[in-house]
């Protein structure tokens, strides 16, 4: 039995966490498809069709850029090559990620703004991303790259709230497990205000919640089988007031070794 309860601890560890943001208080935005710049990984066939089967028409190099049109359903890809239209292998290509939220508000003198997450990923390498909200009227506030090393795709969520627009980033850094690391991203008039919250692991008790104004979270680290750092924070979407406190917690006595205030820092990001 305890060699049962080891396994069943590692592979835990190495798991990334649930969807932790309840679905009535969050809505996931879609990674874009499309025509999407992208680095090529090494010098890979082009072909006439979709299938490796096809007849080659030519070779693309590595470290080339190329736009490629991508399709969730599909393992290849459709590029314009030197006047070829011609097919590749989706592995063969670093593609731009990109997520993206339109916001229009008539009484900012039609002020149109776009909030995207972007940023290169594939599935052998890790990613650099950056979210930027980009308003025809004021600019382009930007921020990252956001923490995380890992090699799984960062995932971007809207904040379900009447009079204020904030968003989620997910991303993911690796080391002998994988942390999860939460940012939230407050648009206001000067640009936007962002929260990162301390990593944690994965847990079916991890949860990000909102009611009215306020943010409930709770994150859960575990260190090993019998240490876990918990913390749970309410946070105010309109003042960014908050409360929250960190318990370090021994299982499965459930024993509290010792507690402290979490102390979280606002970085202001101006257009």
């Amino acid at each position: 039995m305890r060699y049962l309860l080891l396994l069943l601890f590692v592979v835990t560890c190495h798991s990334h966490a649930k969807d932790i943001f309840t679905p009535n208080s969050f809505e996931i935005i879609e990674e874009a498809d499309g025509v999407l710049p992208s680095i090529v990984v090494t010098n890979s066939i082009i072909r006439e069709s979709a299938s490796k089967n096809s007849k080659k028409v030519g070779v693309i190099s590595g470290g080339e850029v190329v736009h490629a049109t991508f399709q969730r359903e599909s393992e290849w890809t459709k590029l314009h090559y030197k006047g070829v239209e011609a097919y590749t292998h989706r592995d063969n290509l670093i593609k731009q990620i990109y997520y993206s939220d339109i916001l229009y508000d008539v009484s900012s003198k039609n002020d149109i703004s776009v909030v995207a997450m972007s940023g290169q990923y594939f599935s052998h390498l890790p990613g650099s991303f950056f979210v930027t909200l980009q308003s025809s009227a004021k600019g382009i506030a930007s921020y990252g790259p956001l923490s995380g090393d890992c090699f799984e795709k960062p995932l971007f969520y809207k904040v379900k709230h009447s009079s204020v627009t904030a968003y989620f980033s997910l991303t993911y850094a690796c080391g002998n497990r994988v942390n999860n690391i939460a940012t939230l991203f407050i648009v206001n008039d000067e640009g936007f205000n962002v929260i990162e919250f301390p990593s944690f692991t994965a847990s079916d008790n991890n949860l990000i919640s909102l009611e009215n104004d306020e943010l409930e979270i709770e994150f859960n680290s575990y260190f090993s089988c019998c240490d876990v750092m918990v913390e749970k924070l309410s946070i105010n979407l309109k003042t960014l007031a908050y409360e929250g406190y960190k318990s370090h917690i021994t299982l499965p006595s459930g024993n509290v070794e010792r507690s402290e205030a979490v102390e979280l820092i606002v970085n202001k990001v101006e257009f």
